[in-house]
């Protein structure tokens, strides 16, 4: 399966990485069908995580 994985400032990369496996104890396995991005996520990608104190 595919993924994006953030890997700093305007990096963020799509990856083929190995499907997860059952879900443990306390877990659950979603299939997401859809996604988006929001404003926030796009001043993180340019500026990197917000954190708030």
């Amino acid at each position: 399966m595919q993924a994006a994985l953030w890997y700093g400032k305007k990096d963020v990369r799509i990856k083929n990485v190995s499907e997860p496996s059952s879900p443990g104890k306390n877990e659950v396995l979603v299939k997401i069908l859809r996604c988006g991005i929001c404003g926030t996520d796009v001043h993180e990608y340019v500026a990197g995580p917000i954190t708030i104190p």
